[in-house]
């Protein structure tokens, strides 16, 4: 590709080939838009030491292989969620508030949709007894949002110290009659649990912070303490459950996340 070809990246000082279309440059848009990185900002530079995030199925053959797998709360950061539609968006779940499946509202609402963000637990993964450096797998951000990750670790761990209950009627980018404002769970600047207040009916247009989830913030600290996620069972335990449901994240995705053995940006160390 000539120089002609390229254009400069404004954050990031690398080189991203030049748009040709106005659909091309819409795309562009709304992505810078959405906060979502560019291929250069998420995969580094192009060194092939720096682009080896392997999927997920590759992975975590770990989860299968070790008698010893526990897990470290880290906090809450935002991420894409799998639940997409209240009305007819065929999701399992409530939708959350998330536009749904099909939407004849044009293309910027269609993208939000597609890439709708809430709340989400991230927690790290570790194999082989204790959590260290050397028995780090893996960070995790769920795609199911806080209620989820409650019910999950309600039904398949005995000393959970966060119950379905305790977040069961937490709202989902709910009408709040009183004062006219949307009210969803979020996440606030120190990585807590929060519920947020919104002037939208998909919550994307932030208010500003109601209260902290004092409660459920108290009891997920309970699991910052390498907290057993198996049973000896690799095909019935916790993190049979709980990691397939989520994904691999990086610094890339939230700095709540760490990177793996293999991946690097830029000199960010793989495990804080």
């Amino acid at each position: 590709m000539t120089r002609s070809n390229l254009e400069q990246s404004t954050t990031g000082g690398r080189c991203r080939p030049a748009v040709a279309t106005t659909a091309a440059a819409a795309l562009l848009s709304l992505a810078v838009l959405s906060g979502a990185p560019t291929p250069a900002e998420a995969w580094g530079s192009s060194s092939s030491s720096n682009m080896e995030y392997y999927s997920t199925s590759q992975r975590r053959s770990y989860l299968y292989e070790s008698s010893k797998i526990n897990i470290e709360y880290v906090g809450c950061a935002v991420g894409y969620t799998r639940v997409n539609g209240d009305e007819g968006g065929g999701g399992d779940e409530d939708g959350g508030g998330c536009l749904e499946n099909s939407s004849e509202d044009g293309l910027s609402y269609w993208f939000m949709m597609s890439n709708c963000k809430r709340a989400q637990v991230v927690f790290n993964v570790f194999s082989g007894g204790g959590c260290s450096e050397s028995t780090f797998q893996e960070s995790v951000i769920t795609r199911g949002g806080l209620s989820e990750f409650a019910a999950t670790m309600s039904a398949y761990d005995s000393n959970t110290p966060i119950t379905e209950d305790s977040t069961y009627n937490l709202p989902a980018c709910e009408y709040d009659g009183d004062n006219g404002y949307y009210l969803n769970v979020g996440c606030g600047t120190n990585g807590m649990f929060t519920i947020e207040r919104f002037s939208d009916q998909y919550c994307l247009s932030h208010v500003d912070t109601l209260y902290a989830l004092d409660d459920v913030n108290s009891a997920l600290k309970s699991l910052k303490s390498c907290h057993s996620a198996s049973n000896g069972d690799p095909y019935s335990s916790l993190a049979a459950y709980l990691i397939p449901s989520g994904q691999t994240c990086t610094s890339a995705d939230s700095r709540l996340c760490t990177n793996f053995a293999g991946y690097s940006t830029s000199g960010v160390p793989r495990r804080a």
